[in-house]
């Protein structure tokens, strides 16, 4: 028998925290549902968290912290808040990021 791997993009571990923030929409003001939704969700987020790593070591293992730092920075770590600003204040502090 022959196995054949093939990566393939399909959002499966997003599914479970995606339907716990719809549900969430649903709490309305009862806390306890709230934040047992929001639990929930983190607690099914491990799934993604453990395959955005996985990929890192897949591509290339000697410099896999290399590229995890490099996609986190791009990613979130150093836009971030480039973002914020620029929606908060879009022409007070563009100067800054040009």
């Amino acid at each position: 028998m022959v196995y054949h791997h093939q990566w393939r993009f399909f959002p499966r571990p997003q599914l479970a925290p995606a339907a716990a923030l719809a549900l969430l929409c649903l709490a309305g003001c009862d806390v306890s549902a709230a934040v047992s939704l929001l639990c929930a969700g983190w607690f099914f987020n491990g799934a993604l968290a453990s395959a955005h790593m996985v990929s890192h070591v897949d591509l290339s293992p000697n410099f896999a912290g290399t590229l995890f730092g490099i996609t986190n920075t791009f990613s979130g770590g150093a836009t971030s808040f480039m973002v914020c600003d620029f929606l908060a204040f879009p022409k007070a502090r563009i100067h800054l990021y040009i």
